[in-house]
């Protein structure tokens, strides 16, 4: 996904990884090599300024939490999710709606994937959906899987930011590599949501 943000010429990319490399994420994460010691991030800037070196960006080398949330997403205008856990895709999606920034979601698993994308007061929140969803074992993501799922993200964060196209506002793609099917279905707010029930349409 950093590769097609930086290749169509985003200009500044916050990247939030504290994580190093390791064997298991190398058939999915292809920007990273085995052996590397560096965090995630760093290693995702210095890729970032070779596809294009006119991109600023800005590395932080923590996981996301609530505690820093406020401090490393302030100056993003646009959120991309790449979270592999539903604790942290809350914390994102509750850090969006409080400040009423766009969030793009995305998820992978084993062939299957999802994207949809949240609009602070007209859409509703990842809380809406995900409240009730708890992490389950460990699925090896397919790679192309996980590359289709980026490329759609990427898409939509480009039409936000270019104010173009329709992005999947109250929408969620799913995908399904292994059975060659998609499907958009219409998601609602939950009105008793805890992040976004208060918000006006």
């Amino acid at each position: 996904m950093v590769t097609a943000l930086a290749s169509a010429g985003v200009g500044r990319l916050v990247l939030i990884d504290g994580d190093v490399p390791d064997v298991t994420n190398l058939n999915r994460q292809y920007i990273y090599r085995e052996g590397q010691t560096e965090t995630k991030a760093m290693l995702a800037a210095t890729w970032v300024r070779d596809v294009n070196p006119a991109v600023q960006t800005h590395i932080c080398s923590e996981r996301l939490n609530e505690k820093n949330a406020g401090r490393l997403l302030a100056d993003c205008e646009l959120l991309m999710d790449c979270l592999d856990s539903i604790a942290a895709r809350l914390i994102l999606s509750d850090y969006a709606v409080a400040h009423r920034k766009v969030l793009i979601h995305g998820g992978v698993n084993g062939w299957s994937g999802e994207v949809t994308a949240v609009d602070p007061g007209r859409t509703p929140c990842l809380r809406c959906f995900m409240e009730n969803l708890h992490d389950q074992g460990a699925v090896p993501s397919v790679g192309a899987a996980v590359s289709a799922v980026g490329a759609i993200e990427a898409s939509q964060a480009i039409m936000v930011l270019t104010g173009t196209g329709q992005p999947l506002y109250s929408r969620l793609m799913s995908l399904d590599l292994y059975m060659g099917s998609v499907e958009i279905v219409h998601l609602d707010r939950e009105p008793s949501c805890s992040a976004c029930g208060k918000l006006g349409l």
